[in-house]
């Protein structure tokens, strides 16, 4: 305090020209703050580093907004090699911190306003992550289409150095739709050397359904990084699905099973169902008649279920006979029957009910059916999706007279899937003009678990000529007759069992 009163009245003395005292001039003199001089690129600092042999290093160091500090609270600092960029001299190591100032008031700006950070995610594991997510809330075949999708962007971007989540822009997704479009299919390769699941690119041309699949699928999994804060360069799910738009492709009319054929596929089916063994063990010991062992699951009930129900073939294969109610009414009191399919088994995730007003035949065929299995567990459970497979396979192939050694044997089915019965069923039901009237859109996806959209771009107008007079399903397609018989000649042998 003693010195600071006398250097004061130093200065009073220095400015009313008096000469100060030696005392007062012995006294040490206050240190002037050092000026700190303003830079042309604020944040960013350029440093020379001197090495023993003499050479000089120029680096930049600033302060990453997105990861400002440490665990441990510290400031954190990224330094970047000037010389080893090629900038020797001091204009082009001044510009490029100039640049690079902007660039981070631009991100502070952007971090301010509410933009996700960078987080140096590998793009690996983020969608590694991703497909975890989907296996525990999507059906397999789901989760297998999105991992092939997965797969195909990983190696894409794994060509063009694109190795973190960060790195993902809107101008590098509308350039992995390019790569896809120019893409070739992938053929599984087989010989020595070739490990399993080994493939390439053939020479044939991806579809435009494939294209779009797999498109498809990267802005469902895109856009889950971006909802999760990894995906910071991508602002909102528009720009995924701009930069990612599906390409057009050729609109045709839904492939569905014109009465003749339908009445072809339910002969093959009894045809199939009736093929037995020539001789079995069993047999052989008496213990059962000879030729009365089934050959292969029945599969003519579970065709017919699913060309009248309108079920996808999942649908079916996962229904219990808890959710089967043949007593339950229609809206005029009378007993018709229904089957409730449950939420957590609909591809849509919604409940809905079938019931069996438009398609009396399938009262029978369950009660048929329950009879013979008991009414407990699954309806169809003889069947899984490999046994479904398998059966279309032979359904489909055509018919021999001589057998051939490693050929499947048909029973000349038209060719279908399993799709096209659902498509059928919702085509008839809706053209028909008698059966759901004018509430036929609106009803018949009620039934098949979509949108009434789907109804009208699919369904509607798509066969003409169904007689008025017709009020169910069974009589639009002409099989009334054909599955009366059917299915009074149901054998509970062949249906509860054969060989896969």
């Amino acid at each position: 305090m003693a010195d600071e009163m006398r250097r004061r009245a130093a200065e009073l003395e220095a400015r009313a020209g008096v000469v100060p005292s030696a005392a007062v001039l012995a006294l040490p003199r206050k240190r002037r703050k050092a000026r700190r001089t303003k830079t042309s690129h604020p944040g960013v600092k350029l440093r020379a580093r001197t090495w023993a042999n003499g050479e000089v290093t120029w680096f930049a160091r600033w302060v990453d907004p997105d990861n400002p500090t440490t665990p441990d609270g510290k400031r954190r600092e990224v330094d970047t090699n000037l010389t080893k960029l090629g900038l020797s001299t001091e204009a082009a190591r001044v510009d490029w911190c100039r640049r690079k100032s902007a660039a981070l008031l631009e991100r502070q700006a952007a971090l301010a306003a509410g933009a996700p950070r960078y987080t140096n995610t590998p793009l690996r594991a983020a969608l590694d992550a991703y497909l975890a997510h989907v296996k525990d809330t999507k059906s397999q075949k789901t989760h297998g289409a999105y991992r092939l999708a997965v797969e195909r962007f990983v190696a894409w971007a794994g060509q063009r150095g694109l190795a973190t989540t960060d790195a993902l822009t809107t101008h590098e997704l509308a350039a992995f739709r390019e790569h896809m479009i120019a893409g070739r299919k992938h053929v599984v390769l087989a010989g020595q050397g070739a490990g399993r699941g080994a493939h390439a690119p053939s020479d044939t041309r991806l579809s435009e359904a494939s294209i779009n699949s797999y498109l498809g699928a990267m802005v469902i999994a895109l856009n889950h990084l971006r909802r999760v804060g990894k995906l910071p360069r991508v602002r909102t799910g528009e720009d995924v699905q701009d930069a990612l738009k599906p390409i057009k492709e050729p609109k045709r009319l839904p492939e569905i099973l014109r009465p003749d054929q339908v009445q072809e596929l339910l002969l093959a089916c009894e045809a199939h169902d009736a093929e037995c063994w020539l001789l079995t063990r069993e047999e052989h010991d008496g213990l059962r008649p000879k030729g009365t062992t089934p050959r292969y699951p029945s599969v003519m009930p579970f065709v017919v279920f699913l060309l009248l129900s309108g079920c996808r073939v999942s649908e079916g294969l996962s229904l219990d006979w808890r959710d089967v109610d043949l007593e339950a009414s229609d809206d005029q009191g009378k007993p018709v029957g229904l089957v409730r399919i449950v939420a957590h088994k609909s591809k849509t995730r919604e409940e809905r009910v079938v019931d069996f007003a438009p398609t009396p035949a399938l009262g029978p065929l369950l009660r048929a059916l329950r009879a013979r299995t008991g009414g407990e567990g699954r309806v169809f459970g003889h069947l899984n999706e490999t046994l479904a497979k398998a059966a279309l396979r032979r359904l489909t192939a055509p018919k021999m007279k001589r057998k051939q050694k490693g050929v499947v044997p048909g029973y000349g089915a038209p060719k279908f899937g399993w799709h096209t019965l659902r498509r059928t069923c919702g085509t008839y039901l809706t053209c028909a003009p008698s059966i759901y009237g004018a509430a036929a859109v609106f009803l018949v996806a009620r039934r098949l678990g979509h949108s009434v959209q789907v109804s009208e771009k699919h369904y509607l107008n798509t066969v003409r000529g169904i007689d008025p007079k017709h009020r169910t399903l069974e009589d639009a397609l002409g099989v009334r007759g054909l599955l009366d018989a059917l299915l009074g000649r149901l054998n509970p042998v062949s249906y509860s069992g054969g060989a896969g």
